[in-house]
Formats: structure tokens, C-alpha cells, sequence
């Protein structure tokens, strides 16, 4: 959430996170845009398609794996639905719904699909590793 303000001067607003390193210009400019557009919408935030289908996603209780969705169970991964996820690179809003609502993400939030090789969120060395390995194949080759 986000602290309650009374400044509502600026239409629009971004937060990028330091720790994506990919976010573009143009990237901005097209989901500044896109919400522009939606005019329901309060916030949009790019997301990237799970690799591999929630549905058939395991917990473990008691030592044991355990599917989190049984029905998904005997599925073909192709026959599930997409489901995607934050990309944790930025949020567009528009400043006089968070101002109110409080809240970045909320049912009228629309997402703006990237891909894998374009996001990276670094949350420690091992992200750091995968960062540099994009970044030579997007940058360097």
C-alpha cells in the first residue's frame, strides 16, 4: 500500500523498480499509452507468462508433494489457460486513483505482456547471474 497524500497534481505516474534493469523508453511510452486508453483502468504493470502451468503446481505437506489444483492434475499443459505474473519492473498509474484506493494493483489493473528474456527482476547473486546472460544476448550478440 501507499501512504494516504494530498498532493494530486501530476496526471500519471511510474514507480520502476532499480532492480530491473531492461525497462526501456519505449516500453514506458507504450504502456503510458495503453493506459491512456483504458480509461477504467487505474494501473497497468507488464507481466510475463508462467514457464510452466500454476494449475499443475505442487505444495508439500507433511514431506510429500501434494498438487495444489487436483482437477489440473491429469491435463495437458497446452489444454491449461495462461496465467501470468508480475514482471517486477514497473507500475503506470494514474495519481488520483492510488491517492484514493491506496493501492498500486487492485480489479482494474490491466497488464501489458513482456517476455522472459526482456525482464529481469535481481533480488540476489543468482539473478544477478541471469541478468548479466540476458544482457549479452540481448546487448552483445
Amino acid at each position: 500500500m501507499l501512504p494516504a497524500s494530498n498532493h494530486t497534481s501530476q496526471t500519471y505516474g511510474c514507480c520502476i523498480y532499480p532492480t530491473a534493469p531492461f525497462v526501456t523508453a519505449e516500453q514506458l511510452a507504450v504502456s503510458l499509452k495503453t493506459l491512456m486508453a483504458n480509461e477504467g483502468a487505474t494501473s497497468l504493470l507488464p507481466v510475463v507468462q508462467f514457464g510452466f502451468p500454476i494449475q499443475r503446481a505442487f505444495e508439500i505437506v507433511n514431506g510429500r508433494l501434494q498438487y495444489i489444483n487436483a482437477d489440473s492434475a491429469l491435463s495437458r499443459s497446452q489444454d491449461l489457460p495462461k496465467t501470468y505474473h508480475d514482471a517486477g519492473q514497473f507500475y503506470m498509474f494514474r495519481a488520483s486513483s492510488i491517492l484514493r484506493s491506496r493501492r498500486l494493483i487492485d480489479e482494474t489493473s490491466i497488464g501489458i505482456v513482456t517476455n522472459e528474456l526482456t525482464c529481469q527482476d535481481i533480488d540476489n547473486e543468482e539473478d544477478w547471474h541471469l541478468a548479466e546472460l540476458k544482457w549479452q544476448r540481448l546487448f552483445m550478440s
